[in-house]
């Protein structure tokens, strides 16, 4: 059985979760990249976590993730980088409240 490749959107606490889930579940799943805000906090999760960490989107969508868990707080949804839907890729929203914006 392959493993499903996911990315996660959030460095917090939310996003903690996810991290340990992968590491407690190798053989099901593959944590390919945490997006983040800032370089200071992509660099804390590299370092921290031992996983690839990026505030490129396109960096993101180019290590093909099977999907992508939007782990973020509710303000911070608002303002979601978009390059993943134009790749196609499936989004897991877990708060409800996020806006998609129209182009």
């Amino acid at each position: 059985m392959s493993r499903y490749r996911f990315a996660v959107i959030g460095s917090g606490w939310r996003a903690q979760y996810y991290v340990r889930v992968a590491k407690a579940l190798p053989d099901l799943f593959e944590l390919c990249a945490i997006y983040c805000r800032s370089e200071e906090k992509a660099a804390e999760v590299r370092s921290g976590f031992g996983i690839p960490a990026t505030t490129s989107e396109d960096e993101c969508a180019a290590r093909k993730p099977d999907f992508v868990v939007v782990a973020v707080n509710k303000t911070a949804g608002q303002k979601l980088p978009c390059a993943g839907w134009k790749e196609g890729l499936q989004f897991y929203v877990k708060l409800l409240q996020i806006r998609i914006w129209k182009r």
